[in-house]
């Protein structure tokens, strides 16, 4: 359940942007494949592909590949930070667990830095594939007063990894053979929609949905609200979570994270808490996804054992967090 990516890359992907051009590397023999925006550019130096925003490359996308070997992958993630050392200071690196993902094992690595034009996201992945001797770095460099208007650009080119071999229109309303969707109110005119893994409980009504692990180590309720009690939703449901414990702790007492896409009219707010109750410890997220003009705006509060939120249901978790689309 843990998210490791910076909220603005990482939840960009609930909007709608649009990527236009599909590209694949190594250009010789292809590995992976992704979209990107018409407007952004792309040039090739020395095998190293480079994507750049069109607006001076406020966002630089810089995909390679490493010298380590694909199984070494301490000397992998080693490789890949170092990276980074020559142009930035104040380094700081959060590493997430693997996840298996349209054919390709990709690790996660978000961070932050500081250049000459002022402090900035890192984000990285390095990615797995099964027929290649080396990983490649898929890195995203965004300065961090940017990092909100790119936000969907960034969110949708990551979301369209995938194995070059099993490269095809992409529809994200379309869930794979391992998993189920959940539309709200229905399927065929759905303001919000979601792929849960196929092995799990998912139950809904018109009332919203309860989603559960297939070992009930992870739980998930989906509320919609009237857009009218928007101000207060999230507070109210935030504080009925944590009436359930002892103690919690918000967000490292901070304030939630925030995103919000001007262009598409989304916002996204997410909240993470670490609570002690009934001598255990607890992780807890409370997202909230908006989106200007619709008629309701949709709570998610989920619950994890905390010593569990980073294992395999906390990788099926930040899936389906990435699947999720607002209409």
């Amino acid at each position: 359940m843990k998210i490791i990516l910076p909220i603005c890359l990482l939840m960009a992907q609930f909007t709608n942007a649009k990527a236009d051009q599909i590209l694949s590397f190594p250009v010789a023999k292809p590995l992976i494949s992704f979209k990107i925006p018409d407007s952004w550019e792309m040039s090739d130096k020395d095998g190293t592909l480079f994507v750049t925003s069109p607006d001076g490359g406020e966002v630089i996308v810089e995909v390679m590949t490493l010298d380590a070997l694909s199984e070494d992958d301490a000397a992998s993630v080693k490789e890949a930070k170092s990276t980074f050392e020559q142009d930035f200071k104040n380094l700081k690196f959060t590493e997430a667990d693997p996840v298996k993902n349209k054919g390709l094992t990709i690790t996660m690595v978000g961070g932050e830095g500081e250049d000459e034009s002022g402090e900035a996201h890192l984000n990285m992945l390095l990615i797995k594939h099964p027929e290649a001797a080396h990983q490649v770095l898929f890195s995203i460099v965004a300065a961090k007063e940017a990092a909100e208007k790119h936000g969907a650009a960034c969110g949708a080119m990551l979301e369209s990894i995938q194995s070059a071999s099993a490269a095809k229109p992409m529809d994200k309303t379309t869930a794979d053979a391992d998993t189920q969707i959940y539309a709200y109110p229905n399927e065929a005119t759905p303001s919000f929609t979601m792929n849960v893994p196929a092995d799990w409980t998912l139950e809904a009504d018109e009332k919203g949905a309860w989603i559960a692990s297939a070992d009930k180590k992870f739980t998930l309720n989906v509320i919609p609200i009237d857009i009218e009690h928007i101000r207060e939703g999230m507070e109210n449901i935030t504080e009925q979570v944590s009436s359930k414990y002892d103690k919690v702790v918000w967000n490292e007492d901070k304030e939630p994270q925030t995103n919000i896409d001007e262009a598409t009219g989304t916002t996204f707010i997410s909240s993470e808490g670490v609570a002690k109750g009934g001598g255990y410890e607890h992780k807890l997220g409370v997202y909230q996804f908006a989106k200007r003009g619709a008629a309701k705006f949709f709570v998610l509060s989920a619950w994890s054992p905390l010593e569990l939120a980073t294992g395999p249901n906390g990788e099926a978790a930040l899936k389906m967090l990435m699947s999720v689309k607002l209409d």
